[in-house]
């Protein structure tokens, strides 16, 4: 008897043993918290882009949905960090921001954003024209095209085949082509030697010129240079771009590509060109031949800090593709005055387009969102110092400050042409 009864005390016992071991403890959720929030910088100008973030911890490690609402304003994207187009009157906005676990704890703060007056335009301008400077009138107010070298020393191409120089304190001149050509493009390779076209591809080194002529064909249109210093190079007629490499020509003839009319080269090292009803595109392996909706590229690309290509086109639009389709924005000017000469992007993401009636500056993240009214500055000879000529070529220094050339047709007077640098940098 008792025999039986110790061993059903030890069935017993191991029975609960094995029913607590099989028991998980209860988990409890913890709420995510909220480590940092507001808006990077101090603020934001009235009506452009602010970066707002709010940075949250979960212990549970888990999934997170952040909702964001502001009573003005555009909020877009998702996450912990947002972008919020700010209202066009200066104030302080208030933002709010819920983030909610996948158990319904949350978190959730409000923050005020303060919205500041408009850019004044109080940029240092410095003007470079036949007013101020002995040099003849058809090269410093007839400017084709500006290039920087890796001296920050300042290069122009004139309506006489002249290439000059700026030093920031003496001018040199070169003369490249004869008297009836116009110098269309500048650009400079890792040896700091300067390339040109207008007249057959030209070469400036130190004081060097060598012209690498091609029989039997039109001049070259435009040219970009790669990261092995190969020059491509747009050639009307021709299928493609060619190549060249400092000897030897590589042409693409047999592919039946459209001919190219300008060049540009992004961040992986692909050549995109634009050609009259299409945009191309070269790994380094496979031409693909991208249909644009409208026909007629005009010569302009440039290629932003995301990738988008931007390209101007002939009914006076800023045409973006982005890998899945076309967005086009009008450009903020009126009639011929909206023609897009050339265009080149900052360290900000904003698109400076250099037109008949002035400069125009568009900011790339709100374009798809915006359209329109991603234009943000528009400068005209009426609103500030610059030549009231058609501004045809752009380039930055390495201190950000931005250089830029103005040919005088159309200008109401002598000196509505010349060289032109707007001081953006800090120092």
């Amino acid at each position: 008897m008792i025999q039986n009864m110790i061993e059903l005390i030890i069935i017993f016992t191991a029975l609960l043993l094995s029913s607590c071991e099989s028991v998980e403890p209860i988990q409890l959720n913890h709420y995510p918290v909220i480590q940092s929030f507001g808006v990077q910088g101090s603020g934001v100008r009235v009506g452009r882009v602010a970066t707002l973030y709010c940075k949250v911890t979960d212990e549970d490690l888990d999934s997170l949905i952040y909702i964001w609402t502001a009573p003005t304003g555009t909020i877009w994207g998702s996450g912990g960090t947002v972008s919020w187009k700010a209202p066009n009157e200066i104030a302080r906005y208030p933002i709010y921001c819920r983030v909610e676990d996948e158990w319904g704890a949350y978190a959730e703060i409000n923050f005020e954003v303060q919205v500041f007056p408009a850019e004044s335009f109080s940029w240092e301008w410095t003007i470079y024209n036949s007013s101020n400077t002995d040099l003849p009138v058809y090269s410093i107010d007839y400017i084709w095209s500006v290039a920087i070298d890796g001296l920050d020393h300042t290069w122009i191409g004139d309506e006489i085949g002249d290439l000059l120089k700026f030093d920031g304190t003496n001018w040199s001149n070169w003369k490249l082509y004869n008297d009836a050509t116009e110098l269309i493009s500048i650009d400079i390779d890792g040896e700091n030697s300067v390339w040109t076209t207008g007249g057959p591809l030209t070469k400036l080194d130190g004081e060097t010129i060598t012209r690498f002529s091609r029989p039997n064909e039109y001049p070259p249109r435009n040219a970009v240079i790669d990261q092995d210093d190969n020059i491509w190079v747009a050639i009307s007629g021709l299928s493609g771009p060619s190549k060249f490499d400092g000897t030897d020509w590589t042409d693409y003839d047999l592919l039946g590509l459209p001919s190219a009319i300008d060049l540009a080269i992004d961040r992986q090292g692909d050549i995109w060109y634009t050609a009259d009803s299409a945009l191309v595109h070269y790994d380094q392996t496979d031409w693909v031949i991208i249909e644009g909706p409208v026909p007629q590229w005009n010569k302009s690309i440039a290629i932003d800090q995301d990738n988008q290509i931007w390209v101007a086109t002939k009914s006076h639009e800023l045409a973006m593709y982005d890998q899945s389709g076309w967005t086009f924005i009008p450009t903020p000017f009126d009639n011929s005055d909206a023609f897009i000469n050339d265009l080149i992007v900052d360290a900000e993401n904003n698109i400076w387009c250099a037109c008949d009636g002035g400069l125009a500056i568009l900011d790339a993240r709100l374009a798809k969102s915006f359209g329109i009214e991603a234009w943000h500055t528009v400068l005209t000879a009426d609103n500030s110092p610059i030549p009231d000529g058609y501004v045809s070529s752009l380039a930055f220094d390495s201190r950000g400050n931005l250089w830029g050339g103005v040919h005088a047709y159309g200008a109401s007077g002598p000196g509505g042409g010349g060289l032109f640098m707007i001081s953006l940098s800090n120092d």
